[in-house]
């Protein structure tokens, strides 16, 4: 019994990563939108316009990464890897350098073969540009992207879904982002907090909502039921009347005018 237990425990914990707690995690699908725009803006500009290519981004995803980049891109605010899959690799360079009307079938072969110099070249190309877009997306400056010779660790991925709607080939590309680009895309949905503490006192802060008792008729039902849409009744105004906040009454107040409007001065505690 004892080792059932222990071993069902073991099955059900769950390991805390101290870089993610009390950080608005939750928070990051919210951005998912509007970075896929960003990637469909880029697949529009760099292929479907110039190309006649049908890409679009079918669905993105983030998680915690469990990826582990080969070559990292220095951001200069950050690292950042850019990883693609062969298909939308080979798709991308056949528009780029062979479809006329319809791109050519991707085969087993094709994606076993060893990468040509010119579909690495491609890839380089690519990766730079897409750390741009990111780049943008994380409102921090334009630079070149340069290879990093520093080791780094991995902290946070997006996973961007590539389809192309001529033929439904699928493709990935994958976003690799360190810590400290992880931090960044993290402001993206912290709300900011004013790093000076108020100086106003409680009591100049807090409002309380009262109300004043100016004046009442009595009518009978009969009155009431001869009234008519626009009829004016005459009231006259005590010379002070009771100030509420709620039911309690707590003060009087003498009722004046001032420019056609009725104000209250000379407020006194309620007996």
């Amino acid at each position: 019994m004892a080792k059932a237990k222990r071993a069902l425990h073991e099955k059900n914990s769950i390991t805390l990563d101290h870089s993610t707690l009390g950080r608005p995690l939750h928070l990051l699908a919210g951005l998912n939108e509007r970075l896929k725009n960003e990637v469909n803006t880029f697949l529009k500009s760099e292929f479907n316009h110039p190309y006649r290519a049908m890409l679009g981004v079918s669905q993105l995803s983030q998680s915690a990464s469990k990826a582990t980049p080969v070559q990292w891109l220095d951001l200069s605010v950050g690292h950042l890897a850019v990883e693609m899959s062969r298909p939308f690799l080979l798709r991308t360079l056949d528009y780029r350098y062979g479809a006329k009307a319809k791109p050519t079938a991707i085969t087993e072969q094709d994606l076993s073969s060893e990468p040509s110099s010119t579909e690495l070249r491609l890839k380089s190309s690519l990766a730079n540009k897409l750390a741009g877009v990111f780049l943008a997306f994380l409102n921090q400056n334009q630079i070149s992207p340069s290879p990093s010779v520093l080791h780094t660790d991995a902290a946070w991925q997006i996973d961007i879904e590539i389809v192309d709607q001529i033929d439904q080939q699928l493709g990935n590309i994958c976003l690799v982002l360190n810590h400290a680009l992880f931090d960044l895309l993290l402001k993206q949905v912290a709300k900011p907090r004013s790093n000076s503490k108020s100086q106003t006192a409680f009591f100049d802060q807090l409002k309380i909502k009262c109300h004043v008792h100016l004046a009442e008729k009595a009518l009978t039902l009969d009155d009431v039921l001869k009234l008519k849409v626009g009829e004016i009744m005459p009231i006259s105004l005590q010379a002070r009347a009771n100030v509420y906040i709620g039911k309690s009454k707590l003060f009087t107040a003498s009722v004046a005018e001032n420019n056609g409007a009725l104000c209250l001065t000379s407020f006194e505690d309620a007996d």
